[in-house]
């Protein structure tokens, strides 16, 4: 089966909260990634495995949205730039959102969006009347990734550059200039 144009990928991880279920002194919500998100989220984020993902986060109402703080951990198996082995690393990243129903998203994709130099945290549009708490941490475990993982220990050396190997037409040029002659 193959998907049509204009459908969209089904999500990895997808874990909504109402945004009506949100206590007006905020909620607290924990989530961890059974073995099979964390499969498919491996093949997304481009890591051999990942066998273990969780995070923990914070949802205040603020303004007309909601300010998401919190943790994604996880543990990923990558693999080593210099030998190709297997490199297990820990990811561990801050999360601190401002999701707004009024934040403008651009009118073309791409486009460039305007942030004041005041603004401590610009916020991200809201769209519908929930969170997804599952793509959320996706994005900041990815955020999060080593993006040149190493065995420890392992330093890459340059490889000595190859010997210039004589050109046919210099030989050619050289016994040129042994004939003395411009050839003509």
């Amino acid at each position: 089966m193959s998907a049509t144009a204009g459908s969209s990928p089904k999500p990895i991880w997808t874990v909504p909260v109402a945004t009506r279920s949100i206590l007006p002194q905020g909620s607290a919500i924990s989530i961890t990634a059974d073995e099979s998100v964390r499969a498919a989220a491996a093949g997304f984020a481009g890591v051999v495995e990942i066998p273990a993902l969780a995070a923990e986060f914070r949802i205040v109402p603020q303004g007309d949205g909601f300010a998401v703080k919190g943790r994604v951990r996880g543990r990923v198996v990558q693999t080593c730039v210099v030998t190709l082995d297997p490199v297990e690393n820990t990811v561990d990243e801050e999360v601190d959102l401002l999701l707004s129903p009024s934040a403008e998203l651009p009118e073309e994709p791409g486009a460039e969006i305007e942030i004041e130099a005041d603004e401590a945290v610009v916020p991200e549009p809201l769209t519908g009347n929930s969170i997804d708490l599952g793509a959320i941490a996706l994005e900041f475990l990815v955020l999060g990734l080593d993006p040149y993982p190493r065995k420890s220990g392992v330093v890459y050396e340059e490889a000595a550059p190859a010997p210039e190997k004589a050109s046919p037409f210099a030989a050619l040029a050289g016994l040129k200039n042994r004939q003395g002659g411009d050839g003509a």
